[in-house]
């Protein structure tokens, strides 16, 4: 899928602006404060019908405006459409070729992204809640009907824990609730489990390419094991049925998929060997030791490991069909020449459109010439870089 025209009305700072967008690689630049990110996070709201800023709705909308729209133009293997978003004080509202619609599963065969931005270290240092978001978007980058099983997952359980906080639960009722977990919550492990498998090669592969040989690994942990979805559906119920005077004691779930969390893994450099009988690595892949990158990583060793899960998403999304758009915020942050080129070169290799904010974009273009298109903002106007140089 491409991105051929973005259209931006009282965004942010951002006050009226129509790009086009048809190049395999975009570059927004700009002093800090200028734009570029808002435009980016445009971007990822069409893309994702969510801002990776942890800000509300209302503040997308440009001070004395009352409305911000996104309109996108996009080519793709469905053909073109035309996607917009509505942004007001109380929420946002979807388009497709005019009409507002809410068939988010319909919207996505035609728009998806994988967003990186200095916030997603948060996926190696974070509590396991940032881990299960990132492997539940992923997962749907490849497989978009995981969507629909996490909502039916997520209403289940919220059902299930409205019955609990109200006191005086009827046995049958309960049983009822669990009955409908157990499908939905072994769906859901068993997706993350595909999708975690799927990841570990190329987040290997990526994370020795940025890091200069360092390897990496990632291990889901489920409450419900590993197996087939009868094994984990089983492993489900058996659970439930154990726990549940302890939930109704305590007035809310206690077991499910909800609790479980990936395991994030990098090298020491040591090799283990039956001699280093008194080594006590954490996890060892392939006889090298591991230690937990939550527990151990430096700051910039974090941050690689977070790009390259992200370049893990889009390798094994781009194996399953149109390729999702890939948006890198704040790119040029803590990355040496030798590591961009590197990392140009796995972008290039994975064939999907990508976005990227730099405040220098000098580097990119030498690399990529005529192969990307720069866009300058100052101030919340933007311009073809190209036509200022």
């Amino acid at each position: 899928m491409r991105l051929v025209r973005l259209a931006l009305v009282d965004w942010r700072n951002i006050s009226a602006a129509t790009l086009d967008t048809d190049s395999g690689f975009l570059i927004f630049s700009g002093e800090n404060g200028a734009g570029k990110t808002n435009l980016l996070e445009a971007m990822g709201v069409v893309s994702t019908l969510k801002s990776f800023r942890a800000a509300p709705w209302r503040d997308m909308i440009r001070w004395g405006a009352s409305l911000a729209r996104i309109s996108a133009t996009v080519t793709g293997q469905a053909g073109t459409v035309r996607l917009g978003v509505e942004v007001g004080s109380d929420g946002r509202r979807v388009f497709m070729d005019g009409s507002e619609t809410r068939d988010s599963a319909h919207y996505f065969k035609n728009m998806r992204a994988v967003v990186f931005s200095p916030g997603d270290v948060e996926i190696v240092r974070g509590g396991p809640e940032y881990r299960r978001r990132f492997l539940d978007r992923a997962t749907f980058n490849s497989w978009p009907a995981h969507l629909q099983n996490v909502r039916a997952f997520r209403r289940t359980l919220a059902q299930k824990a409205a019955l609990l906080r109200r006191g005086n639960v009827d046995p049958g009722e309960l049983e009822a609730w669990n009955q409908r977990l157990v499908p939905l919550g072994a769906g859901v492990s068993l997706s993350r489990a595909r999708l975690v498998a799927a990841l570990k090669d190329p987040l290997d592969h990526y994370h020795r390419l940025l890091s200069g040989g360092m390897s990496a690994s990632i291990q889901y942990r489920s409450v419900l094991g590993t197996g087939s979805r009868a094994e984990m559906e089983l492993r489900y119920g058996l659970l439930l049925n154990k726990i549940r005077k302890e939930e109704l004691r305590r007035e809310m779930n206690l077991v499910g998929p909800q609790r479980d969390d990936a395991e994030i893994l990098l090298s020491t450099g040591k090799r283990i060997s039956g001699a280093d009988g008194d080594l006590k690595p954490e996890r060892a892949v392939e006889g090298v030791e591991m230690r937990s990158a939550r527990r151990f990583a430096s700051q910039g060793q974090v941050r690689t490991l977070a790009l390259s899960l992200k370049l893990a998403e889009l390798a094994v999304a781009v194996r399953d069909g149109d390729p999702p758009l890939m948006l890198l915020d704040d790119l040029s942050s803590e990355i040496d020449d030798g590591r961009l080129g590197r990392l140009l070169e796995v972008l290039e290799s994975l064939d999907a459109q990508v976005a990227v904010t730099t405040t220098d974009p000098s580097g990119l273009v030498r690399r990529l010439g005529a192969r990307s298109r720069t866009f300058q903002l100052v101030s919340g106007r933007v311009d073809y870089w190209s036509a200022r140089g």
